[in-house]
């Protein structure tokens, strides 16, 4: 056994390069924390579902979104990106967002005004390039996502990134969209291909 004399020592240095990786690693886990959103969220998970749709929807505009007048959100909605992300979510006036419904604040969402989005929607405007063999998965990228007055997103449909749905379009419930949506237009399946044109007046 060796003695106290030989035994090896932190010094110093060891011990401030121990910290500072320790640090580095924390900061890390916590960048994206977004403390007015957690406290948002906290706030609306004890509304209950259908109930309270406008007094949530002020809610939401305290984490920076801007939502217009009248709109109706129906449950919790969660907001993902880096901080100070929910500034990227821009609601015009008269929607209804049924719930839970899942925002990826990557890139800008936009729904116009009187857009109504069923349970289970997925906005997504981010990705990744393709990647070596080793990681598929590579760099990220990003791209906006505009949603037109009066559009209707079914139950269950996911809209990825760079995707503009023309005003008046219906997405069926389901579907996966990755192309660009026209006016007036019926689109479904995976990928959502347009099914049918829709009146353009009432």
């Amino acid at each position: 056994m060796r003695s106290p004399e030989e035994r090896p020592s932190l010094t110093n240095h060891h011990l401030s390069s121990s910290f500072r990786r320790a640090g580095e690693v924390i900061l890390g886990e916590v960048r994206h924390l977004q403390p007015r959103v957690l406290l948002v969220q906290l706030l609306v998970g004890v509304l209950p579902r259908l109930s309270f749709a406008r007094f949530r929807a002020a809610v939401y505009r305290l984490t920076g979104a801007s939502i217009g007048t009248g709109t109706l959100i129906m449950g919790r909605i969660e907001l993902s990106g880096e901080a100070g992300a929910a500034r990227l979510l821009r609601v015009g006036a008269r929607c209804f967002i049924n719930s839970p419904c899942f925002f990826d604040l990557n890139a800008s969402i936009t729904l116009g005004d009187d857009v109504s989005l069923g349970h289970h929607v997925v906005l997504v405007t981010s990705s990744h390039l393709i990647g070596a063999p080793d990681r598929r998965a590579g760099l990220l990228t990003r791209a906006p996502i505009f949603i037109g007055d009066g559009a209707w997103l079914g139950a269950r449909s996911t809209v990825l990134p760079g995707v503009t749905i023309g005003k008046g379009a219906i997405v069926a419930a389901g579907s996966v969209v990755r192309t660009d949506v026209a006016d007036n237009a019926l689109v479904g399946g995976v990928p959502a291909r347009p099914i049918k044109a829709l009146p353009d007046s009432a």
